[in-house]
């Protein structure tokens, strides 16, 4: 995959964050639109160990309670990446009001831990983003399926798409794609659209693999055998982007909350 300074533009996608882990939930539900609220955390170093615990005790109450928007927790460093899928606005009305209700249930304990998990971070983001299907790329027989039982590796790229040119970098994904199929590359990729956060003109690209060793390996790969008609596109069409910024982050199954 093309990301560091001489490979100026790519256009594939993986979020979240939206987002690697959302990639997997989006299976079968393909007919439904797929939301993806992402929480981006820095928190302190000396508390990260307490943070996780806390997630791990929150997703234990929200496993008995049976609450409604599952959640995926992806950690780099003292970074921490939540993912929380939804496929409809109205599963978040009155989610305030949810909240309360779990915490009486649960005897105060829902508010206590989320307090104590606020108190572990320094600083924190939000942003939203819907699958793109149309962009994404799923192969026949993909490198690495997620099973979010144990953790793996996912890298993002996010694009940032100049004023007025979205619609030209749309027509370049989904050129990417369709050549993408065409040659049948073992690395599949999801699409999301930003469409609320700090820069709303841009694309979001997950890649997942088993670990980041699998996926360097899997990433030179490609790199030694490019496509010609890909790499045109990228040089092509560089004058599309403000900035590509790159992400990565281990999937946590214990901090995450999915339904059965």
């Amino acid at each position: 995959m093309k990301r560091h300074g001489r490979k100026l533009v790519l256009w594939v996608t993986v979020f979240l964050w939206l987002i690697g882990g959302a990639v997997g939930l989006a299976g079968d539900e393909e007919e439904k639109p797929q939301f993806v609220a992402v929480v981006t955390e820095d928190v302190k170093p000396e508390a990260m160990e307490t943070y996780l615990k806390t997630r791990a005790v929150m997703n234990q109450l929200c496993r008995q309670y049976d609450w409604e928007i599952p959640n995926l927790t992806f950690v780099q460093d003292f970074r921490v990446t939540t993912c929380y899928v939804f496929h409809a606005f109205g599963q978040l009305d009155g989610l305030p009001q949810k909240f309360e209700a779990l915490n009486k249930k649960t005897g105060g304990k829902a508010m206590t831990l989320d307090e104590r998990r606020g108190n572990c971070v320094n600083e924190n983001s939000t942003a939203l983003v819907v699958r793109r299907p149309d962009l994404s790329y799923a192969p026949k027989s993909p490198a690495f399926v997620p099973s979010f039982d144990e953790p793996y590796y996912t890298f993002r790229v996010i694009y940032h798409i100049k004023p007025g040119k979205f619609t030209q970098a749309e027509e370049v994904a989904e050129k990417i794609k369709a050549l993408s199929e065409k040659s049948q590359s073992p690395m599949g990729y999801s699409m999301y659209e930003q469409i609320f956060g700090p820069d709303s003109c841009c694309l979001t690209a997950v890649m997942s693999a088993k670990d980041k060793a699998a996926f360097v390996a899997m990433d030179q790969k490609m790199e030694a055998n490019p496509d010609p008609e890909i790499e045109k596109l990228y040089m092509e069409n560089a004058h599309l982007l403000k900035k590509i910024e790159t992400q990565e982050g281990t999937f946590v199954p214990e901090a995450s909350w999915i339904p059965e």
